[in-house]
């Protein structure tokens, strides 16, 4: 799995092809260059700016939060329209939380059927409260069949 999420980061720009650092260090440098805070311990990850916070259980939070929050690959839509979001495998909630500080993303629905999973996601938004007022989510999946 990190080797696929390496090879997307490179594909995207946002790190560098050479093997130079580890994916956890270009991960923190990443972040750091766009303004983030980083702490990284055996208990956990904590990423932090003026604006949002995240934490999360693994080092997979400094792959995915140096891919949503600096890629600028998440500020898709178009200024002028209003948007509804649905994040389905909201995991825990970087994304959701991203999204909800553009002014015209009006609500983000986010599902995510993984317990554990889903409580660190509701735990971020905890951290967060001005930009959980979008976000409503569940505790369960999205597919066609059961």
């Amino acid at each position: 799995m990190k080797k696929f999420i390496k090879k997307i980061l490179v594909k995207l720009k946002i790190l560098k092809a050479p093997e130079s650092y580890s994916l956890r260090d270009e991960s923190i440098q990443i972040l750091n260059n766009k303004a983030y805070t980083v702490n990284a311990d055996e208990n956990g990850v904590r990423i932090s700016s003026d604006k949002l916070t995240i934490e999360g259980k693994s080092e997979n939070t400094l792959w995915t939060s140096a891919a949503v929050l600096c890629s600028e690959d998440y500020h898709f839509a178009d200024a002028d329209q209003k948007y509804v979001v649905f994040d389905i495998g909201l995991n825990i909630a970087v994304t959701s939380l991203y999204l909800s500080q553009q002014k015209n993303i009006v609500k983000i629905y986010g599902f995510e059927p993984f317990k554990e999973t889903f409580l660190q996601a509701e735990q971020n938004l905890l951290l967060n409260p001005e930009l959980a007022t979008k976000i409503q989510i569940f505790n369960f999946g999205l597919s066609d069949a059961d």
